[in-house]
């Protein structure tokens, strides 16, 4: 016997069924109940894989950074950094991504996995344009799924926990309480 799992039959039997919970918060777009976690996170982490490997790279700005232009499209400027462009190259040659919103004072984190493209449309840079410097170039995500986790042992420490916290008030339940 390996002490190393290699087939989803062994995987399953170890771990048993998915908590219904976790299937029914599952959606094809933003939610109107997960747009608040979009519209108030200053960080994301934004995964991608290419040729060279997966990268898993910190995106961040303000709260609201991504605009959710529509329930299918996230709309995430690509700021001035230090010009690797990892996580863009790799959308060239494939463009799924998954992206994991962090609000501070949140246990909770939302993940949202799509398809990327990488856009230097004039209109689209000029309105992520920030104390007059327009982002290289904006991506444009469209949405594949969304679902809320929730909080986990390692995000209190970071991220704060939901009880007693202002920030958090005015978020959805939490996912354990799913469907609202």
């Amino acid at each position: 016997m390996s002490d190393i799992i290699a087939d989803l039959a062994t995987l399953d039997a170890l771990y048993g069924d998915v908590d219904e919970r976790s299937i029914i918060k599952v959606t094809d777009h933003v939610h109107p109940v997960y747009k608040p976690w979009i519209e108030a996170s200053p960080f994301a982490i934004m995964s991608t894989s290419g040729p060279g490997g997966v990268d898993a790279s910190p995106r961040g700005d303000g709260p609201g950074f991504v605009e959710v232009a529509d329930p299918h499209t996230l709309l995430m400027p690509d700021r001035r950094g230090n010009n690797r462009a990892d996580s863009l190259r790799n959308i060239i040659d494939d463009p799924r991504v998954g992206l994991l919103f962090l609000v501070p004072g949140l246990g909770e984190t939302l993940r949202v996995n799509g398809t990327a493209a990488i856009s230097v449309a004039p209109d689209l840079l000029e309105r992520f344009a920030m104390a007059g410097k327009a982002p290289r170039t904006v991506l444009v995500v469209r949405v594949h799924e969304v679902t809320s986790s929730a909080p986990a042992p390692w995000c209190g420490p970071i991220c704060g926990t939901r009880r007693g916290t202002s920030s958090a008030a005015s978020f959805p339940p939490p996912a354990r309480s799913w469907p609202p």
